[in-house]
């Protein structure tokens, strides 16, 4: 009796996904001043304050140019160390300050 190979989980995850992901990963390990747990808790609550369904708020966050912040993404300001200044902006739409 012969063992037929099949592929194994693992392979099939190191292959990548089978289908095009519509968000880019996020590479929290290349920001430069990494927020601790409880900063981007504080951030995502922000965020889902705003939008709550999780995936609309991802795309928003990695793909959305915000204009008001010389035309960055949510991720990008993260990255470059400016968290405080994304905060401060979801703050101002959750107070009416500002447009979504």
């Amino acid at each position: 009796m012969a063992i037929k190979h099949q592929e194994s989980a693992f392979n099939q995850l190191s292959m990548g996904p089978s289908r095009k992901a519509n968000v880019v990963p996020l590479r929290l390990y290349d920001m430069r001043t990494p927020p601790s747990f409880a900063q981007w808790a504080q951030t995502v609550e922000l965020i889902l304050a705003i939008e709550p369904d999780p995936t609309v708020a991802m795309a928003w966050f990695v793909g959305e140019d915000i204009a008001e912040l010389d035309g960055l993404t949510g991720y990008e300001l993260v990255q470059a160390g400016k968290k405080s200044l994304l905060d401060d902006f979801l703050r101002a739409i959750l107070e009416g300050h500002c447009d979504e």
